[in-house]
């Protein structure tokens, strides 16, 4: 505690003083008690005005609290009903999360968007865990019709072929390109190219 430091503190430095005091000269010990209970008068000012400042505190933080009878403990089974009514809310809350996700699957690129622009406060989960996905589908039917460029196009998530399509606007066919090869002198993209055609049923 910094109250015993100083205690020490205060003893120490009156060692060292004695023993200073000593090796010059011999003190008296009436005068040293005198020093030494000095010393230690200051230290119990120090703590008492330490100790009066604590309590003023601790008074300041009782009035700060609001006032209770004595003996009123808190109920148990309020508090057992309130804590149920805090977790079935965050029940509530990832239930909702999940039917919202799972219904934006396959309208929009990414279904975290409804989620973060819906109003999740609009819907409600009743009582069984349900909730009501007319609703739900409605409200991700209205983000799509305000902000389109979230939604999947066709249906599909990926528009176009693994070749990143025809260069000039128009696909070449199989025997155009199995010519194409055959010109410029690749025999083997000719032979693949067949082989692909054979295997296509061309």
């Amino acid at each position: 505690m910094p109250d015993d430091e100083l205690i020490d503190d205060a003893t120490e430095t009156d060692a060292q003083d004695g023993s200073d005091e000593s090796a010059t000269a011999e003190v008296d010990p009436a005068a040293k008690l005198e020093s030494d209970l000095a010393a230690q008068r200051k230290v119990n000012r120090d703590l008492e005005r330490k100790w009066k400042a604590s309590l003023r505190e601790l008074d300041e933080l009782k009035k700060s609290q609001p006032a209770t009878p004595e003996g009123d403990q808190p109920d148990p089974d309020a508090l057992k009903a309130e804590g149920r009514k805090e977790a079935l809310a965050q029940a509530n809350a990832r239930i909702l999360r999940a039917e919202i996700k799972a219904a934006a699957g396959g309208k929009l690129n990414d279904p975290n968007d409804a989620i973060r622009l819906l109003d999740l406060d609009e819907f409600e989960v009743g009582d069984d865990g349900e909730v009501d996905g007319s609703a739900i589908a409605d409200a991700i039917a209205d983000l799509i019709k305000s902000k389109p460029y979230l939604a999947v196009q066709d249906g599909k998530r990926f528009q176009g072929g693994g070749d990143g399509g025809p260069r000039n606007g128009l696909k070449k066919s199989l025997d155009e390109q199995i010519a194409d090869a055959q010109k410029s002198g690749n025999v083997l993209l000719a032979l693949h190219l067949q082989n692909q055609k054979l295997t296509a049923g061309q």
